[in-house]
C-alpha cells in the first residue's frame, strides 16, 4: 500500500487550499485563451477592468476541449504543433457562442472550466462531513489520505 498523508498533513493542505483558491464567474467573452510554443496555456480574465492571467492545467485543458467540441487529441496537437491555431480555435469559440463559465483556480492555475451552476463543494468540506461519520464507525481506521490536482483519496480499513 502505498502511503500518502497522516489525516493532520492532508487537513493542513486542505485549509492551504482553501485560502489559496478562488472561483470566477465570468462571460467567455472577457476571456483571453494563448497556446505558447513551450507547451503552456493562458487564460487571462478581464474583470472590471482589472485582467488576472492563469496557468491552465490538464483537467482543464480536456474540459475546455470538451466544451468547445474539439476532439482532445486534435487539441493536444494544436497544443504541441500549431499553438497559434490552437489560441486562435479557443478564442473564436469563446467570443462566436458566449456564456457563462467558472473558472476554478488554485496557486495560479486555471484547475477548472466548468459550469456557471456547479456546485462548489471543496475537499476541506467534504472532509469536514464524512470523517466524524468514520471516526464514529466501529473498528474503521484511515490508514492513508492523499490529495492531487484532481482527486482526493482516503483509504479506510474497517477491522
Amino acid at each position: 500500500m502505498k502511503q500518502g498523508r497522516t489525516l493532520e498533513q492532508l487537513g493542513e493542505e486542505l485549509q492551504r487550499q482553501r485560502e489559496a483558491r478562488q472561483d470566477f464567474l465570468s462571460d467567455t467573452t472577457l476571456m483571453d485563451f494563448k497556446a505558447e510554443d513551450n507547451g503552456r496555456s493562458f487564460i487571462s480574465l478581464n474583470m472590471k477592468g482589472k485582467t488576472q492571467t492563469f496557468a491552465v492545467n490538464e483537467l482543464a485543458h480536456q474540459q475546455i476541449a470538451q466544451r468547445l467540441q474539439i476532439p482532445y487529441r486534435y487539441y493536444q496537437k494544436m497544443m504541441v504543433e500549431q499553438p497559434d491555431l490552437l489560441s486562435e480555435n479557443v478564442n473564436t469559440w469563446f467570443h462566436y457562442a458566449p456564456e457563462r463559465r467558472m473558472l476554478r483556480t488554485l496557486d495560479g492555475e486555471v484547475r477548472a472550466f466548468l459550469s456557471d451552476r456547479y456546485r462548489r463543494l471543496d475537499n476541506l468540506e467534504l472532509c469536514e462531513a464524512v470523517l466524524p461519520i468514520i471516526r464514529d464507525m466501529p473498528g474503521a481506521s484511515i490508514n492513508s489520505c492523499e490529495v492531487t490536482p484532481t482527486h482526493m483519496y482516503e483509504l479506510v480499513f474497517l477491522l
